[in-house]
């Protein structure tokens, strides 16, 4: 273990127990871990290490946790008896999540509900996160019932409802985060995901299959009658669901780049715009539907449509663009419907619409349109087209564009799309569909890189608590000296879990003289540099195929080079730093962060390359002696604040370490 990494945490204790006139550093520092498992664990043990692991439900349920802690569940096992119900005490607070999720190989443990008991239900508790569990076969309703939980981000699970009715039920949730997720097997007409009120949601990358009602269903809240405020619903997968996606009370949704295909002989639309019927006074209005591929097989009747608005006149203010509708072995259907009387002010455009195997038809309101001639006439979809997408491989479901699409530049730009499905950028004005055809994109790569800041690392994440206390700025900081960038990159809202803005360089050679390209993007606190949507790879435009050095700078902490030239492909490129001493270039040029783990050293206050005395005297010591927090350079912790720890472990522990960087 290094020295640094050593000295660096008794110096932390001794500053704990005596607490020199600063501020201690954030919860995080005190978060614990706790292990739970069902085959050699017990409850009697103290659950702080993996040998040492609880068994039951029962006994996480029993325990009071505090903010930043973490429950883990060991993979390969199955955990039933008891529903997970923690009490109310451990709910996280100010962007300081309470985590469950799992440890060891193999498949993703189960909380299983034996088709009795939801298997997990969390009520009115915010802050919390869950990653890589599956939650299966609750009672009759849903294995997974959450109401009133705010900020809760749910990642890389599963929710099989088994012999449940419904996947997973949400209700009243704002800042909700769904990502990466699976929701199946539905029953008894029943959905992959209820969603229930709340808003600004973003539900993105998940999958939705096999449900026998809807993939996704949103309604009104039950208490305060209420629509959905802004839910946005990207980038997801629904494939065999008798209604991929149902509308019943959103206000201002955004539904773009998802991939919908209808369940084979299904009984509903690929998606329905509607009203609830126990609340006729309120439907889904203002929304945008725009680059989606929506697939739908063997169309019979009405019903069996790609966009289907139904109920009563508050479905109204919908803009409909830039998407593909193909109907497929189609003896009927439509590709629009809009029951009578259901609404008014709606608009379609730069749609590329299909029937490979009947007549084309829409119907709008008591008016029936076989042709696509007669649909433009009434004032639709003037740049829109009727034609075959040419997709890849439509029988294997892969419905990229090959050359010669009529979909190629069909879309019209919208704000906010910057990327399709499989995060290639746009160029230009945007395909019609889901994506964008690479065939125009020779010129770029993309890379999915990580690294750790050391100075705001502890126990297996960094902080975000410039996030949490507003002092993230807007614009990329790199504008200045040393760095000069002048890049444009900007954002009104940070995404959630962002650490700081980094900049990255690339190389064609090892010197500074050989630099081909730079452009800034997001740390998160896993360590992943992202694009600015928060969770794509990043992005060098113009940029071709080849092997470059990646150079990382952050604003205070010492920079690192890749060890040797990465070679990038078309295809994503991976690089992490925070493996191995030997990712980056020269001797030992990261921070020993024990586990297996190195990071960026802190210290370097006026971005020179050293860490020197001239950090603390024409950085630190003024910005301490003002005592003002906010995104200060002399901040080597992050925390938003510049106190004495900031110097005495942050600084001092690296002065006279230097970048490897070369010049």
């Amino acid at each position: 273990m290094n020295y640094f990494y050593i000295s660096r945490n008794i110096f932390n204790l001794i500053i704990i127990i005596i607490q020199i006139q600063f501020v201690i550093p954030s919860n995080e520092i005190f978060a614990t871990t706790y292990y739970i498992d069902a085959t050699n664990g017990n409850d009697n043990n103290s659950g702080l290490s993996p040998s040492s692991a609880w068994q039951s439900i029962n006994k996480v349920n029993n325990f009071s946790f505090a903010s930043g802690d973490v429950i883990a569940f060991n993979r390969g096992q199955t955990f039933t008896g008891y529903t997970l119900t923690p009490p109310p005490t451990p709910s996280g607070t100010n962007n300081c999540y309470l985590t469950f999720t799992s440890y060891g190989t193999g498949n993703f443990p189960v909380i299983d509900g034996q088709g009795t008991r939801p298997a997990a239900s969390f009520l009115n508790l915010d802050y919390l996160k869950f990653n890589k569990i599956k939650f299966y076969n609750g009672d009759s309703d849903t294995p997974f019932n959450s109401y009133g939980s705010h900020y809760m981000e749910i990642d890389s699970c599963i929710f099989d409802a088994g012999f449940s009715h419904t996947a997973a039920y949400i209700g009243h949730a704002f800042y909700l985060i769904l990502r990466n997720n699976v929701f199946e097997n539905g029953t008894d007409t029943q959905h992959g995901l209820y969603l229930g009120g709340g808003g600004h949601q973003l539900i993105e990358y998940n999958k939705f299959i096999n449900n026998d009602g809807d993939g996704i269903h949103t309604n009104v809240n039950v208490d305060t009658h209420t629509r959905i405020i802004h839910p946005i619903i990207r980038y997801n997968w629904f494939e065999n669901n008798s209604q991929s996606y149902q509308d019943q009370a959103s206000d201002s949704a955004e539904i773009y780049g998802n991939v919908i295909i209808n369940k084979l002989n299904g009984w509903g639309p690929a998606m329905a715009i509607s009203y609830e019927s126990g609340y006729n006074d309120l439907a889904a209005a203002n929304g945008m539907i725009y680059n989606n591929t929506i697939i739908v097989h063997n169309v019979n009747a009405s019903s069996n449509t790609g966009i289907y608005f139904y109920g009563i006149p508050q479905i109204d203010g919908w803009i409909v663009k830039n998407n593909i509708i193909y109907l497929a072995d189609a003896s009927g259907g439509y590709f629009i419907y809009q029951q009578s009387g259901g609404g008014t002010n709606l608009t379609f455009d730069n749609n590329l619409y299909y029937n490979s195997s009947g007549t084309p038809q829409w119907y709008l309101r008591g008016t029936s349109y076989i042709s696509f001639s007669n649909w433009q006439s009434a004032g639709y979809d003037a740049n829109g087209k009727y034609a075959d997408p040419l997709f890849s491989n439509f029988s294997n479901n892969d419905f990229e564009l090959t050359t010669g699409s009529p979909a190629i530049n069909e879309g019209q730009n919208v704000v906010g799309l910057t990327r399709d499905i499989l995060s290639n950028p746009i160029i230009g004005n945007p395909d019609a569909g889901t994506y964008e055809y690479e065939g125009q994109n020779s010129s770029s790569i993309k890379l999915n890189a990580s690294v750790i800041l050391a100075g705001c690392y502890a126990n297996g994440t960094m902080s975000t608590n410039l996030l949490s206390r507003g002092f993230l700025p807007q614009n990329q900081p790199y504008i200045t000296a040393p760095w000069n960038y002048n890049g444009s990159e900007s954002l009104t809202n940070l995404p959630s879990s962002t650490v700081d803005w980094i900049l990255i360089e690339l190389r064609s050679d090892s010197s500074a003289s050989t630099m081909i390209a730079r452009r800034t993007a997001l740390l998160k606190s896993n360590g992943s540099i992202v694009d600015l949507d928060g969770t794509s790879p990043v992005l060098f435009n113009n940029v071709p195929p080849g092997d470059y050095y990646i150079v990382i700078y952050h604003r205070n902490h010492l920079s690192v080079m890749s060890a040797n030239k990465v070679t990038f492909t078309s295809n994503i490129t991976y690089y992490n730093f925070t493996d191995s001493q030997l990712k980056a270039y020269g001797t030992n040029p990261m921070e020993n962060l024990g586990n297996g783990l190195f990071g960026l050293y802190p210290g370097d206050g006026n971005a020179d390359g050293i860490i020197s005395q001239s950090d603390i005297t024409s950085v630190w010591l003024p910005q301490f002696l003002t005592g003002i927090d906010g995104y200060q350079y002399a901040d080597f912790n992050l925390d938003g604040a510049v106190t004495a720890s900031d110097n005495h472990i942050y600084w001092l522990l690296d002065e006279g370490l230097s970048s490897q960087v070369p010049k």
